[in-house]
């Protein structure tokens, strides 16, 4: 997010997260590989220059204004799925979209009493796996 080249051991978790274009993969346990990749890219402002570019149009791809909608329909399109299907406490599940609708359309936000969460659910620590 910070616009800057990526230099990274090449292991499977960061060839998930990394593109080639913003990233040099260098072999895990090659200190002298890692060392040579950085070096490079010390040497080369341009290249820097245009993978810190690439990283920061990458990120964007992840910021929440971006992607709180989709997340929004996805709920929403799960939820429509089982419509009629109630939550662990005995109500009807709800989505409401909090940008542009008054305050009084939330629901209210309260504890729930020890005694309304069902025994199956007090038992597994209130996980839904």
């Amino acid at each position: 997010a910070s616009g800057r080249p990526v230099v990274c051991s090449d292991i499977e978790g960061y060839r998930q997260v990394v593109t080639p274009t913003g990233s040099v993969l260098s072999p895990p346990h090659n200190v002298s590989a890692l060392a040579d990749a950085l070096y490079a890219l010390s040497r080369d402002p341009s290249l820097r220059r245009s993978m810190g570019h690439h990283n920061r149009a990458e990120s964007l791809k992840y910021d929440w204004a971006a992607l709180a909608g989709q997340v929004r329909e996805e709920y929403e399109s799960a939820l429509s799925l089982h419509p009629t299907q109630k939550s662990w406490f005995g109500r009807r599940w709800s989505v409401y979209r909090a940008a542009g609708q008054p305050a009084e359309a939330a629901a209210p936000v309260r504890d729930v009493a020890a005694s309304e969460v069902p025994a199956e659910r007090q038992a597994s620590g209130g996980s839904k796996t």
